[in-house]
């Protein structure tokens, strides 16, 4: 039920911030979106940031292993990097919401939410580094 609740806030900021903007997002109403109460909100994240940035955190992840999983599966390391390319660009157009989100808002959410941006774009880079090393020489 607890892991439940964490998706339903964090799919509720996600609309929220999408809507709205991330200045106009409200912990009131990302707890309305999840159908749970403020109290409940403050169980799992500390503020509206904190959900914002576990959101972040939860979005780079899951395209991360999507990455990950596309350079494991070809043995040609141009291939997979080209795949790895058009996994990146589709997963960003198909997901306007996302997009908004994290593209956009992220700004609004400040310094926290640039440091967190930068974590994650660290993590890219060590991948597509592992995937360039694989290139024959």
């Amino acid at each position: 039920m607890r892991a439940s609740q964490r998706e339903r806030l964090l799919e509720g900021m996600l609309q929220c911030v999408a809507t709205h903007g991330y200045t106009a997002t409200t912990v009131q109403k990302v707890a309305a979106l999840a159908r749970v109460s403020p109290n409940s909100f403050y169980t799992f994240f500390s503020d509206k940031t904190d959900c914002f940035l576990a959101l972040c955190d939860d979005l780079a992840e899951t395209l991360l292993g999507e990455l990950i999983a596309v350079g494991i599966a070809e043995d040609e390391w141009l291939e997979a990097a080209g795949k790895g390319v058009r996994v990146y660009l589709d997963w960003w157009r198909d997901r306007p919401e996302i997009t908004r989100a994290y593209c956009v808002e992220l700004a609004a959410a400040g310094k926290p939410a640039f440091e967190q941006r930068h974590r994650s774009y660290e993590r890219y880079e060590e991948t597509f580094l592992a995937l360039a090393a694989r290139r024959p020489r």
